[in-house]
This record gives structure tokens, C-alpha cells and sequence, in this order.
């Protein structure tokens, strides 16, 4: 879990340098005529998608037994974990949406393809070889 909020981190601090502020313009994109794409209702739908991202949460509770104190302990580990995992979110989205337009991000690996996109080193932009083969993209 430490490697994982490590690379999370490391994503973040190499993408600050690369945000350029123009891409945070229009902030909430019109809406392309269906519902759920783009405007205030694709807002709506990304928020509910990432709702049901939250659900494995339980997933703390099984560990109950082994708390001291599990009605004090249970509930902070539950909502701490909830807030670290949901500002992590929200800051990699940001600079995702800062690195490279949103309309680019559509992949199967939008970080690997953003930082291929701003020539980040070679190192932070490793992907998966059936992720490159599944991407149209260069």
C-alpha cells in the first residue's frame, strides 16, 4: 500500500510540472447533446461512478477483531481511508485534466498516455504491453 500511495505521489509531482492552465477552460465542459456526456449531467454520472469506485471500503471492517478499541478504531480507519483515497483522487484527476485536454483521456491508460504526452521520463511513463496494444494512440 506504502509503494502504491508512493507512485500515486510521484505521478503527482512529476504532472505539476507539466499543467498547462488553459486546459482547465471552460471548467465544466457544455454538454454534447446526449445525457451523461459532458455538462453538469456528466458531472453527475462521473460522480456516481466514482461513488460505486468506494464500495471494497468494507473491506476495513473485517478487521474488527483485531482492533482494541474497534467501535472508536473502526469507524476512523473506515472515514480516514475514505479521505485519503479521496483527495488522492481528485488531486491525480486534476493533474491528468491540467496535463493533457479531457478529450484525450479517454484510455485504457490515461496516465501513461499523459505523460507519454508531455515527454515525462521514460521511467514514470511505463504501461502494461496490453495496454499499448489496445490504444490507438502513439
Amino acid at each position: 500500500m506504502i509503494l502504491k500511495v508512493a507512485i500515486i505521489l510521484l505521478i503527482v509531482a512529476v504532472g505539476l510540472g507539466h499543467i498547462n492552465p488553459a486546459n482547465y477552460k471552460p471548467f465544466i465542459v457544455p454538454n454534447a447533446g446526449e445525457w451523461g456526456t459532458y455538462g453538469i449531467s456528466g458531472v453527475l454520472r462521473g460522480a456516481g461512478l466514482v461513488f460505486f469506485a468506494y464500495i471494497g471500503f468494507d473491506a476495513v471492517s473485517t478487521a474488527a477483531q483485531e482492533a482494541r478499541n474497534p467501535q472508536k478504531d473502526m469507524p476512523i480507519g473506515i472515514l480516514g481511508s475514505l479521505a485519503i483515497c479521496t483527495i488522492l483522487y481528485i488531486v491525480v484527476s486534476a493533474i491528468l485534466v491540467g496535463m493533457v485536454p479531457y478529450n484525450e483521456l479517454n484510455l485504457p491508460a490515461p496516465v501513461a498516455y499523459a505523460m507519454e504526452k508531455v515527454g515525462a521520463p521514460h521511467w514514470v511513463r511505463i504501461r502494461s504491453t496490453s495496454a499499448r496494444c489496445s490504444d490507438s494512440r502513439p
